[in-house]
């Protein structure tokens, strides 16, 4: 059998530097849930009355399946993410879901719906609404003295939302879940060393 040229030097420490990598695998010590909405409160055609109504039944149950979901290995409750249309704003709708990130138990990240858009226009959409989200309500991260944000972009024609007619059997069949995929991942501490806790 022939080796590679000058194996006799490399091949023995090479072989025992894959070996050592091998021997230090570990299980992932976190696992992480996202939970994330194209959240439309005035979508499909509803009127204001109905995204009212629609943000209060959050505003109610939200905090409630949150507080009697498992919390992570930090003592952390699950957070929501409400990615909210640039198009639906309405300072009286983020208000209430603006309480719910002040608790601790929700976040609201940039969903812009947009079609064609020129770069220039698409910049300038994307900073005001911005800067509505964080000077009209305090939402969105700063870093480094610059807002920080998730952004989901849809065509105008996308419509996908719990707040529908249905949102109370929405909201507890999420409840069930949530419940379900934290309390299984938590499972996972009796397993795992202290500080290998699963954080979500």
């Amino acid at each position: 059998m022939k080796f590679p040229r000058n194996a006799d030097i490399w091949f023995g420490p090479y072989l025992k530097s894959r070996l050592r990598k091998v021997a230090r695998r570990t299980k992932p010590k976190r696992a992480w849930v996202a939970i994330a909405d194209h959240y439309e409160p005035l979508g499909m055609g509803a009127t204001v009355e109905t995204a009212l109504g629609r943000v209060a039944e959050w505003r109610e149950m939200w905090p409630r399946i949150a507080g009697d979901a498992p919390r992570d290995a930090a003592g952390q409750s699950p957070q929501y993410t409400f990615f909210y249309p640039q198009e639906e704003y309405r300072r009286d709708l983020l208000d209430s879901i603006a309480e719910m990130v002040r608790l601790g138990i929700a976040d609201v990240e940039v969903h812009l719906h947009h079609h064609d858009e020129q770069r220039d226009l698409l910049i300038e959409k994307v900073s005001e609404y911005c800067g509505r989200l964080t000077g009209g309500h305090g939402l969105l991260r700063q870093q480094d003295g610059r807002t920080a944000f998730g952004k989901l972009s849809a065509l105008k024609t996308a419509s996908t939302f719990l707040g529908s007619s249905s949102g109370r059997s929405s909201l507890l069949f999420l409840h069930t879940k949530i419940c379900e995929v934290l309390r299984h991942c938590i499972g996972c501490r009796d397993q795992l060393a202290p500080s290998q806790h699963v954080q979500l």
